[in-house]
């Protein structure tokens, strides 16, 4: 920042501040001068108006993406019973195309293990390349990431659906390997010991309800790991979480430093609770007092129509909401080969028993 005699000097309000010059704008015939680049700081009536001026994601509809507009518009203007044939003609198209693949996607199930396959067996992964493809997602690392698994340490694969933001991993697999053997021992240590034997008990169930459905395998002692793995495999702690109604297993693998040895390559990017405000904005605002409709989408193409006969303003306007949830989604992914050494979970039974 200037100081109050250099402000002075240069004709310069008074808090101004130096700013670095940009790459190739001193030229040769400028080299006996001093160039510099000097920041003004609004006044706070300028800041406030320029404040003002800015768009403020509840402002508008931009931040609705067009699909989601264009869905809206069609269920407003053509009905719900219109919507449920466009539905059904969807889900038959897709039945076809799933009897049509259904002889290369058990080729790719019976190439599989079959303790691993045995967690995918219900996945039609030529499918859903062809859905995520009629979405407009273009990413051939999906149906990879489906059938060969997902790495735990190293760099995660690119993605065209969020922003780039390529990350180093804190360390290597082959340092997180060189730890394995003082990790294992605080962790297999920490679970020596049962401060609640109700919560480690509900773990415990749980842990063993996953291998039922075959989304682990186990229990095994370290000297059988090491057959499996090799002797630098990394032990993770799973531990309770109580929550209101339940008690969520959480895999520590933080302590483990395996998260270390990860780093994503994309900024994940979620709208949450204002996305759904967003959206539930954009459709009421649809809806005008004399039943027109009209969205705006981000190319400035206006759809204008006439609400339904079928609704009434009222019933246009009565939102309500459903939640979709996969069980224990995270579980269905496979993990890599070549990451198995670094997934191996340590659970303590109700009695302090660590397999």
């Amino acid at each position: 920042m200037l100081t109050t005699v250099e402000a002075d000097i240069l004709q310069l309000p008074r808090g101004s501040k130096i700013l670095p010059l940009e790459r190739g704008s001193t030229k040769a015939k400028d080299i006996d001068q001093r160039q510099v680049r000097v920041g003004v700081c609004r006044s706070p009536g300028e800041f406030e108006q320029e404040a003002c001026n800015l768009t403020h994601p509840f402002d508008g509809s931009s931040a609705v993406s067009d699909n989601a507009k264009r869905a809206i518009f069609f269920l407003l203007t053509e009905g719900r019973d219109k919507l449920r044939e466009a539905r059904e003609s969807v889900f038959a198209h897709y039945e076809r195309l799933a009897d049509a693949l259904a002889d290369d996607e058990a080729a790719i199930h019976e190439s599989m293990d079959p303790l691993r396959e045995r967690l995918v067996r219900d996945k039609k992964f030529l499918l859903f390349k062809h859905m995520c493809k009629d979405a407009g997602i273009e990413d051939d690392f999906l149906v990879d990431l489906l059938v060969n698994g997902v790495k735990l340490t190293g760099v995660g694969a690119l993605t065209s659906q969020f922003e780039l933001d390529r990350k180093e991993p804190a360390m290597t697999a082959e340092q997180l390997m060189k730890s394995t053997r003082w990790t294992r021992r605080k962790v297999l240590g920490s679970n020596s010991s049962t401060p609640d034997a109700a919560v480690a008990k509900e773990v415990w169930k749980g842990t063993c309800d996953e291998v039922s459905r075959g989304w682990l395998s186990g229990p095994y002692s370290p000297s059988e790991v090491q057959k499996q793995l090799g002797p630098l495999f990394v032990v993770s702690r799973r531990f309770g979480l109580v929550q209101s109604d339940k008690v969520r297993p959480i895999d520590d693998m933080s302590e483990s430093l395996v998260n270390s040895a990860y780093a994503p390559s994309y900024k994940l990017d979620l709208p949450g609770v204002d996305g759904i405000s967003l959206v539930a904005r954009c459709f009421l605002e649809a809806v005008q007092d004399d039943r027109g409709i009209t969205m705006t989408l981000s190319d400035g193409t206006v759809l204008k129509g006439v609400l339904h006969e079928s609704f009434s303003l009222r019933d246009a306007r009565a939102l309500h909401g459903r939640t979709l949830d996969l069980d224990a989604a995270y579980k269905q992914m496979l993990v890599s080969r070549d990451s198995l050494w670094a997934s191996v979970l340590a659970v303590s039974d109700s009695t302090g028993f660590t397999p």
